[in-house]
């Protein structure tokens, strides 16, 4: 069985699990709010459950790289290469912008049954990180100089 994966759309997590030839066994969708990524796993369980499955049955992991907004990737990456790793799954990372139907999925079968168990799938953000610089503020130590030898500081 191999369990896909999708967090790149926002406000949205999609998990299908297929049978090694590519037919959907089951397909989970969970609305989220901004925040609610971490939803991910409970609903991997949750699907798996549902047919009776534990993460021993999953012989390989598709996951969607991006773009998509940087938490829930990066959530879904984690996740991911996080199962591979500790159950020594394949994992194969496919970038899409939309929601990957059955058909794609059962064409990328053939490429998860192929990954190496050293691969791990890297994000793709479509863009580069927007990293705000720090808040520069006023060294405390300094102030305290500052108060001792009389000048006014602004805070």
């Amino acid at each position: 069985m191999i369990v896909a994966i999708q967090s790149n759309l926002p406000g949205k997590l999609i998990v299908h699990l297929l049978t090694s030839d590519g037919r959907v066994l089951s397909r989970a969708q969970k609305l989220i709010k901004p925040g609610g990524a971490e939803q991910l796993l409970l609903l991997i369980d949750r699907t798996l459950r549902k047919k009776h499955k534990s993460l021993v049955a999953v012989k390989g992991i598709l996951v969607i790289t991006g773009p998509g907004p940087f938490t829930p990737v990066r959530v879904g990456l984690t996740v991911a290469n996080t199962l591979a790793v500790a159950g020594k799954i394949p994992i194969y990372g496919w970038r899409s912008e939309v929601e990957i139907s059955a058909e794609q999925l059962a064409r990328l079968i053939a490429k998860v049954k192929r990954a190496k168990l050293t691969t791990l799938a890297r994000p793709d953000y479509g863009r580069s990180p927007n990293i705000s610089q720090p808040k520069r503020r006023p060294n405390v130590f300094q102030r305290r100089v500052d108060r001792i030898r009389g000048r006014t500081v602004a805070k």
